[in-house]
């Protein structure tokens, strides 16, 4: 199966989310999936190419619970490039991890209809 993770936690900060996915990832690609992970990223590390990982979008620090919370921002043009790669790989799961509210509304297109979508927080 062919499998997306998004997140809209910044990639290049290590955390909760961010290790789920990574970990969710593996295990997938231990069972033998296709598996990407689509997540915005920051700093030097935005420009290290990472297998398996569409590194997209401009996070914004947010203080919340104790903490900083580094996530997307909405932006026109983050939502176009989000098409295309899901138009292009064409996943038959994409689980979107978290709350993904700036995601969800603007992508749903019919470059997925076909696929199980699976939102959670």
């Amino acid at each position: 199966m062919k499998i997306g993770l998004v997140t809209p936690y910044d990639w290049s900060y290590p955390g909760g989310v961010r290790d789920h996915v990574w970990y969710l990832a593996n295990e997938f690609m231990a069972l033998g999936h296709d598996v990407r992970i689509l997540a915005p990223a920051s700093g030097p590390k935005r420009k290290i190419p990472e297998k398996h990982i569409y590194k997209m979008g401009v996070t914004t620090p947010i203080p919340a619970n104790g903490s900083i919370a580094r996530v997307v921002v909405f932006d026109p043009a983050l939502t176009l490039r989000v098409r295309k790669v899901l138009q292009r790989e064409n996943f038959d799961i994409l689980s979107i991890c978290f709350d993904c509210a700036f995601f969800t509304p603007n992508v749903a297109t019919p470059a997925w209809t076909d696929c199980c979508l699976k939102c959670h927080s």
